[in-house]
């Protein structure tokens, strides 16, 4: 049986310490008591406890490891082109990116991986709640590692660039309105999932509804795939099938992405109704899914390759030791109208929110 790899985490719960004290007194580093180095390295010992090789071989405790923290990312995403042009800037600069896991309950593995990899500084897309995520940040700075984040936690922390959900909620629900949709249903509303940033998409729905006499009929939702194992696909349709033979009646279907999306549509096919005749239907991400869709699906567009831009810029500050105090950028997202909504094709120009601070 194998046994259990003590992590510089179990080392400062049995001392009664921080990580980062732990991983000071076991580079010998100064800013430690000597009586809690002492508690440390018999700890240590006693566990036979084995740093990471690359880590010990370092004299100035440093790398060129930047982290690029985010929940697995789907295929055919804006995400996914997102982060290889990451990847891509990190090579330029002499960075060497790493890609870590980082959702729900992992921030003391994140936060241990960092201690031992040394790393100079990180990239979260955060799929945690907001307070986990913000807690992580801090103890990160503690350490002197940089972060910056992609629309969490609040700017009082870290770097962030943010991407103004609720702007592209608004366009969705003005552009239903102007189609002459009245009876809208909510398709990918997670309860579980409310605590996270994905959440702020539908922040002010109702009150854009009511502002154009629009009735919000349903929010239909189902579990978080992603914690119970089945595709996202399958789980949407599902849910929305039940819906509909459950008596569900709309003329617009506002799903929470593009997928979720796609699978409306055919739903709607297989019971006989059209696109976007009878039930218009838009998406969320403009995704390659958006495009190749038959009709061709209506969806809000973020500026991806300004926000991998300006959160790299950021980060290479930081990674220059620029002092300061973090920096806020908010960025908004457009509609790119399609087939799917009955209505003419428009082109999308993303534009930075008129209050954000340039950087």
């Amino acid at each position: 049986m194998a046994t259990k790899r003590v992590m510089l985490t179990d080392l400062a719960r049995e001392v009664g310490v921080s990580t980062s004290t732990v991983s000071r007194a076991l580079r010998n580093l100064s800013g430690v008591r000597p009586d809690i180095r002492v508690q440390v390295e018999r700890a240590a010992k006693r566990h036979n406890y084995v740093p990471n090789h690359h880590a010990r071989s370092l004299s100035m405790g440093q790398t060129n490891i930047v982290a690029l923290a985010t929940a697995p990312i789907a295929e055919m995403t804006p995400m996914e082109d997102a982060l290889a042009r990451i990847e891509a800037l990190a090579r330029a600069d002499g960075m060497r990116l790493v890609r870590v896991n980082y959702q729900r309950s992992e921030s003391g593995m994140l936060l241990n991986s960092a201690l031992e990899q040394h790393w100079r500084g990180m990239m979260l897309f955060p799929n945690a709640p907001e307070e986990e995520t913000r807690q992580l940040c801090v103890q990160l700075k503690g350490l002197g590692i940089p972060v910056v984040s992609f629309n969490d936690p609040h700017p009082s922390v870290a770097d962030v660039v943010m991407l103004d959900q609720a702007h592209g909620v608004r366009l969705l629900v003005d552009h239903a309105h102007e189609c002459g949709r009245r009876r809208v249903c909510v398709l990918g509303y997670a309860p579980e999932l409310n605590d996270l940033p994905n959440s702020a998409k539908f922040r002010s729905l109702e009150r854009t509804l009511q502002q154009w006499g629009m009735e919000l009929v349903a929010k239909v939702g189902y579990p978080d795939s992603l914690s119970h194992g089945y595709p996202l696909y399958q789980a949407a349709y599902a849910a929305f099938d039940r819906a509909l033979a459950g008596g569900l009646k709309v003329d617009m279907v506002l799903a929470a992405n593009d997928v979720i999306a796609l699978a409306a549509m055919n739903c709607l096919f297989n019971r006989g109704l059209r696109v976007p005749e009878d039930v218009a239907v838009s998406g969320y991400d403009d995704t390659d899914h958006a495009r190749f869709a038959r009709p061709a699906l209506t969806s809000v567009r973020g500026p991806v390759d300004e926000m991998v831009e300006l959160l790299w810029s950021m980060l290479r500050r930081r990674l220059r030791e620029e002092t300061g105090e973090p920096r806020a950028v908010t960025l908004l997202p457009d509609l790119v109208v399609r087939e799917s909504t009955g209505a003419k094709r428009r082109e999308p120009s993303p534009v930075v929110a008129a209050d954000a601070i340039r950087v």
